[in-house]
């Protein structure tokens, strides 16, 4: 895996995908200038191929909703990274993952 680079906007996001057409994003959902909800959503338009796995604290199931129907394949509460890596190469093979809601 090679990291192409990181960014603290959606705006960001979505220039630094479009620059380094990577297979996989990783994407937070609370972003400042626009969420990663709606990053996800352009990243989707122009980078059809581009896998994206949502990676937020947030579990409610109306995120998650919004997060596939955003165009993400793949959503992971925080702070599982071991879930995360999974997710990455789950979604790099062109599966679809959603890791287990955190217990309360």
């Amino acid at each position: 895996m090679i990291i192409a680079g990181d960014a603290m906007t959606g705006s960001d996001a979505v220039a630094l995908a479009l620059e380094t057409e990577p297979d996989v994003v990783i994407m937070d959902v609370i972003m400042p200038r626009f969420d990663g909800i709606e990053a996800t959503k352009r990243i989707s338009q122009v980078l059809p191929n581009a896998r994206i796995v949502v990676f937020t604290g947030d579990s409610r199931p109306e995120l998650i909703n919004l997060a596939f129907s955003a165009g993400a394949v793949g959503y992971v509460a925080k702070p599982a990274i071991d879930e995360l890596l999974k997710a990455i190469r789950k979604v790099a093979e062109g599966r679809y993952f959603l890791s287990p809601r955190p217990s309360s």
